[in-house]
């Protein structure tokens, strides 16, 4: 039935309700889950200034390294 199920997330309680239904689908169809978790970068006009995109770098590796300790955390709860 479902190959592949994706569930996105923003953290908050309401999206992760979502994960338990998705599990008893993939359980179900013998699919599997992606979890998803979209990392904005931030907007700045002086993105063009080398040191300030460094700092923008830095923050964007910073944001997808939580993204992935939380998708994580998630994925192995279950």
């Amino acid at each position: 039935m479902f190959k592949r199920i994706v569930v996105p997330l923003d953290g908050s309680p309401r999206a992760e309700r979502a994960l338990p239904v998705a599990a008893r689908l993939a359980r179900a169809s013998g699919g599997s889950i992606v979890l998803l978790q979209v990392v904005h970068p931030p907007f700045d006009y002086g993105l063009y200034l080398t040191q300030q995109s460094v700092l923008i770098e830095q923050d964007i590796t910073e944001k997808i390294t939580q993204a992935t300790h939380y998708l994580s955390s998630l994925a192995q709860s279950d």
